[in-house]
């Protein structure tokens, strides 16, 4: 039996191909065995997929969870801050939305992207 070691990248491509086909909940089958694995569960790029899928499942906690873990991964990833925060907001947690906006705000300073006048 392969494990997701070995046919993790595989898996990944399966899992993105099944989004692209609106088939969210086979494509969520697979990432969360990816993300439940050591060498997947370090990648951003998962963690993203994940949450996008989850989002897209209609299940809210676990997508903010996943998008909260992309940003601990690639703390540079500006889209990610975007989706996380509009979440956050039609979930009706504002305060939290607004935090997530400003986070993204520094890191566009750190990177000079945006400098404040």
């Amino acid at each position: 039996m392969a494990t997701v070691e070995l046919t993790g990248d595989l898996q990944f491509d399966l899992a993105e191909a099944l989004m692209e086909t609106g088939e969210q909940h086979k494509a969520l089958g697979i990432l969360d065995l990816l993300i439940a694995s050591p060498q997947f569960s370090t990648m951003a790029a998962v963690w993203l997929r994940h949450a996008e899928c989850c989002r897209a499942c209609a299940e809210v906690e676990k997508a903010l969870r996943s998008y909260q873990r992309c940003i601990e991964l690639a703390p540079g990833h500006v889209h990610t801050y975007v989706l996380y925060s509009e979440l956050l907001r039609a979930s009706g947690r504002c305060k939290t939305a607004i935090e997530v906006s400003s986070a993204l705000c520094r890191v566009w300073r750190m990177n000079g992207v945006w400098k404040p006048y």
